[in-house]
């Protein structure tokens, strides 16, 4: 998941397993030169995502008002929703993008900064995070760790024939490789 502040209140994250960013998607006409261009325009996100944080940081930044609106939808819906001109601008991180983008919508603005995404852990299992964080460090060196992120980085950019709307299926196949090297981190199923 995303490492935000908030969430480093409340949890313990490992060492960062991929880096995303956030981007606005908007349709083609549309595509802003410059995130100083969101400035008095109405800009979606989903309800407690990192892009919330992103967007009030950047109506700081750039000292003018973009009205953020928090959504109960989820990614795809929105996209769909830029896709079909219900709404203008949306903002998510580039990974989901790039899956649900197409001819019709552009997300290369970016907003802000990389973000890290890391495994989060419960507060009181810092010796879990610590298993965690050796056992990534040693598979990332891996064949298969290679083989593995580079299966998650083609996903990324075309949706599964199998699943099409399913962006979080890669996850199976982590845990499938956690659930496998439990033994090696003595770990509790």
């Amino acid at each position: 998941i995303a490492v935000t502040a908030e969430k480093k209140e409340n949890m313990l994250f490992s060492e960062p397993v991929l880096f995303n960013k956030q981007v606005v998607v908007v349709r083609k006409e549309h595509c802003p030169n410059d995130v100083t261009e969101l400035a008095r325009k109405t800009v979606y996100a989903c309800n407690g995502s990192p892009a919330v944080i992103r967007l009030e940081n950047l109506s700081e930044d750039i000292g003018d008002s973009i009205f953020i609106v928090e959504s109960d939808l989820g990614e795809e819906e929105l996209i769909e929703k830029v896709r079909s001109e219900e709404i203008d601008y949306f903002v998510c991180d580039s990974r989901t993008a790039n899956l649900y983008a197409d001819s019709l919508l552009s997300c290369e603005t970016v907003v802000g900064f990389s973000q890290s995404e890391s495994w989060a852990f419960r507060k009181k299992s810092p010796h879990l995070k610590e298993l965690f964080d050796h056992f990534m460090h040693t598979f990332k060196t891996t064949h298969e760790y290679q083989d593995l992120y580079h299966e998650y980085e083609t996903r990324q950019r075309q949706p599964w024939p199998d699943q099409p709307s399913n962006p979080g299926h890669i996850t199976g196949d982590l845990c499938s490789i956690l659930r496998c090297s439990q033994s090696q981190l003595k770990l509790c199923a």
